[in-house]
C-alpha cells in the first residue's frame, strides 16, 4: 500500500500531524487515503487485477505470491466478499501463509494466517 506522506512515519509522527486521519484509519479504515498516498479501493483493485492476472495466465498451476500486510488483508477481504471496512477484522501475522483456490472467477479461502512454519524460529 502506498502510505504517501505516512511513509515510513511512526504511528506517534503521524498522528502528531494528521490526527484525525490516523484516528479514522483505525476506526473506518474505507474512508481513508493517505496525503499523497492511496486508499483502500485503490489497493482492492490492485488485487483484484493481478489475481485476474495470476489466474489467465496460470490456470490449473500454484502460484506463490508476496505481498504486505494491508494488501493481503485487502486480497482476503475481495475473496471474502467483505467490505473494505473490515480491514481490522482480520489478523495478519508477520510472514503469515494463506491459500485460497481460484476457479473460473470463484475463490476458496483454504487456510489463513498459517504461521506453523516459523514454530521453530520462535523457540531459538
Amino acid at each position: 500500500m502506498n502510505f504517501g506522506q505516512w511513509q515510513g512515519l511512526s504511528p506517534d509522527e503521524v498522528r502528531a500531524r494528521w490526527p484525525e486521519l490516523l484516528a479514522a484509519w483505525y476506526s473506518a479504515p474505507h474512508t481513508v487515503r493517505m496525503p499523497g498516498g492511496e486508499s483502500l479501493h485503490h489497493v482492492r483493485s490492485r488485487c483484484e487485477r493481478a489475481l485476474e492476472i495470476i489466474e489467465r495466465n496460470h490456470p490449473e498451476q500454484t502460484v506463490v505470491a508476496v505481498a504486505h500486510t494491508d494488501f493481503n488483508r485487502t486480497m482476503l477481504l475481495f475473496v471474502l466478499g467483505l467490505g473494505n471496512d473490515r480491514l481490522w477484522h482480520l489478523r495478519q501475522d508477520p510472514c503469515a501463509i494463506n491459500e485460497i483456490e481460484m476457479k473460473k472467477g470463484d475463490f476458496t479461502l483454504v487456510s489463513m494466517n498459517e504461521t506453523s512454519h516459523l514454530d521453530e524460529l520462535v523457540r531459538q
